[in-house]
């Protein structure tokens, strides 16, 4: 069984950012809970309501990059 750390609070996105290169690079601080294994980050395309899974990054990383972004849209991530 994993255990996920969760990056963001009901409300709150953990970045949102319009492309206007081919890549983007998602950066968050790291959950203090020892126990943590892996983060799951969720992406949304144009919108900020409507996410899918996007990558899972081993603890204590705390970044990723997205490499399949399209210039003009607008990226979600949680």
């Amino acid at each position: 069984m994993y255990k996920y750390g969760f990056l963001f609070a009901v409300c709150c996105f953990l970045n949102i950012a319009i492309a206007q290169t081919s890549s983007l690079n998602i950066l968050w601080d790291p959950n203090s809970e020892p126990d943590i294994d892996k983060y799951k980050l969720q992406r949304a395309v144009n919108s900020t309501t409507s996410f899918s899974d996007f990558t899972e990054v081993s603890h204590p990383q705390t970044s990723a990059s997205d490499n399949s972004v399209t210039p003009g849209n607008l990226y979600a991530y949680r």
